[in-house]
């Protein structure tokens, strides 16, 4: 019977109104189509993903959000392990360029010391083997082995600048080889011996 027929002064009402979607309806469709669009393009980070499907990130975000990071690409990205330095290679692979390296330095004319900065501008690591000494034994022998001091270089470059000169000009005096090897006035004993004795020693 109509209400107003009964005197009834109510709006009329449908009996049955069709149920909303409950959350764990829309749930598993949802989470599908999240998953989906990460196989079909997993290059996608999080926020490209949000951005394709704003919908379904906002549900999930507001009613799963545990389940949303877990399912997400930035929270499955881990740094990947660093890898352990193979010491004993690096040092073995070092002190062989450094004798090579050393080599080709002394095969140079007119000569060029042959020191630990040299060594390492030539191979382009500047500072490189100074500062890993510890972890670099073999690499330590050969810089002791291979590099000069300043006197063994004043003796070498005595007896570039003899040859020279001897090739050039048939002879040899002190003073041209002194000033040909680039020495300074004040040599040391050994060095002063060399410049003026007929044979230079060996080193």
């Amino acid at each position: 019977m109509h209400a107003t027929r009964l005197g009834i002064d109510t709006p009329w009402r449908p009996l049955f109104r069709p149920r909303a979607a409950a959350k764990d309806d829309l749930g598993p469709a949802i989470r599908e189509r999240w998953l989906e669009l990460q196989r079909r393009e997993p290059q996608l980070g999080r926020k490209a993903l949000a951005r394709r499907l704003p919908a379904e990130h906002t549900w999930l975000y507001r009613h799963d959000r545990a389940w949303l990071d877990a399912h997400s690409p930035l929270s499955r990205l881990r740094s990947p392990p660093r890898n352990r330095m193979n010491w004993a290679a690096v040092d073995q692979a070092m002190a062989h360029a450094l004798r090579q390296t050393a080599e080709q330095i002394l095969s140079q004319s007119p000569p060029m010391r042959v020191t630990l900065a040299e060594l390492e501008r030539q191979l382009g690591r500047p500072g490189w083997a100074g500062k890993r000494r510890a972890k670099l034994p073999e690499t330590q022998a050969t810089l002791a082995d291979v590099t000069e001091s300043v006197e063994a270089f004043r003796l070498r470059r005595i007896a570039w600048a003899r040859e020279a000169l001897e090739r050039s000009e048939g002879s040899a005096p002190a003073w041209k080889v002194h000033r040909l090897a680039g020495l300074p006035d004040h040599l040391s004993e050994a060095v002063r011996h060399a410049l003026d004795a007929t044979a230079i020693p060996c080193q």
